[in-house]
């Protein structure tokens, strides 16, 4: 669907620019964020850039996102920069698993019945890479299900997941199994002690951040490229280690935080990326019992933290209700509020690579946990810019 109306797209830009204008702001380090409270300190924020066609870059890349079709199956679409104009990539038979994108030329990867399937970037070119067949065992769901493809930040590799940790290389059409799933059969059926999967190359494209997966729980780890080292993460008191992660802009350390306590402790922990040592900067539980919720990390290019944070005195029954915070890479010291809205349903959140906008995915329910509408904020104030209303698993595009 294209949506290419020029009023429209001067509109927006119109109120981009008259509502972008930053704040007066107390930059005082608040002892605790409370959401609802609005102190926080402003950014001079940057008017949108306009393209030749004579719409408004709003995106600093082009958008990917997951969404339903009119079968009801989640295909993968493209969002332009300009901020309004869509087209849907795919038209698979079935639903559409995990993807990335190309930094490089934007062709895509993605998981559909089972098989890793690679498109161009206009969406022509449907080429089936791996196919892992039937899952109509209990083995075969532990050893031959194809899962998570992610490319190197220059394009010439691709890392999937398939019995393990697998690095696909362009050039030569071949692939090499790095790490094997460790499935224990003894006992009469299958039971996974150790498997792995990719979840994001660091931004040199030197190390690989791996999911690992135990029968119960699991952790992360990172596979050293040019070594073919792998170790897991370690937090100082022992606890799992979930649920988001991004690697700092330097690739020398991964933030991990969770929103949510549950089975896994809330809060925001720093780990080395040369050995996987870790540190804890926000606690679960303060010493005055009040507890810290954290999401979607970035330690950006300006040396600033910036994620989303709220402490509060009690466990929230549904969303954890949570703001926007820029701190310290401690995530401690100078926090401040960089919007004023509480976030009440986010699922799911997208930085700009610099920091300087982030679009948020909100559930239109408050029992709605994946997907849902995507809005973006710019950091410092602004009006926030509807995008797309039914949107999932972004990634940014070149």
């Amino acid at each position: 669907m294209r949506k290419e109306s020029l009023l429209a797209g001067l509109l927006v830009a119109f109120a981009i620019l008259a509502c972008s204008l930053p704040g007066n702001g107390s930059t005082a380090e608040p002892p605790t964020l409370t959401p609802g409270s609005s102190s926080g300190t402003d950014s001079p924020v940057t008017p949108p850039t306009v393209t030749p066609t004579g719409f408004p870059s709003l995106l600093p890349h082009a958008l990917f996102y997951e969404a339903k079709d009119g079968a009801g199956h989640s295909q993968i679409h493209r969002l332009a920069p300009d901020g309004i104009t869509t087209t849907q990539l795919t038209s698979e038979p079935v639903d559409v698993g995990p993807f990335d994108v190309s930094p490089v030329d934007g062709r895509i990867a993605y998981i559909a019945n089972n098989q890793l399937i690679l498109l161009n970037a206009d969406g022509s070119g449907r080429t089936i890479l791996v196919d892992g067949g039937p899952l109509d065992t209990d083995i075969s769901h532990l050893t031959s299900s194809v899962g998570m493809p992610r490319f190197s930040p220059d394009g010439s590799r691709l890392a999937y997941g398939l019995n393990g940790l697998n690095l696909y290389d362009f050039s030569s059409g071949t692939t090499t199994n790095v790490l094997t799933n460790q499935v224990d059969s003894s006992g009469g059926f299958p039971v996974l002690n150790e498997g792995y999967s990719p979840k994001e190359f660091s931004p040199d494209g030197s190390k690989l951040l791996v999911e690992v997966s135990f029968y119960e729980a699991g952790t992360l780890g990172i596979y050293d490229l040019p070594s073919g080292a792998f170790y897991k993460f370690s937090r100082p008191d022992g606890g799992i280690i979930c649920c988001s992660s991004l690697w700092s802009s330097d690739s020398s350390a991964v933030y991990v935080a969770n929103p949510n306590i549950g089975m896994v402790d809330s809060g925001l922990w720093r780990f080395n990326a040369s050995d996987g040592t870790g540190s804890t900067l926000l606690p679960s539980q303060n010493a005055d019992a009040t507890y810290n919720f954290a999401d979607a990390p970035l330690l950006a290019p300006d040396g600033q933290l910036y994620f989303f944070f709220s402490n509060l005195p009690t466990i929230p029954s549904g969303h954890t209700p949570i703001m926007m915070v820029r701190s310290a890479p401690d995530g401690v010291s100078g926090r401040a509020v960089i919007y004023p809205d509480t976030f009440t349903t986010m699922n799911e959140a997208l930085w700009a690579p610099d920091a300087g906008k982030v679009i948020v995915v909100q559930g239109t329910t408050p029992d709605m946990w994946v997907g849902g509408a995507a809005t973006l904020y710019t950091p410092g104030g602004g009006a926030p810019v509807p995008l797309v209303p039914d949107a999932g698993n972004l990634r940014w595009g070149p």
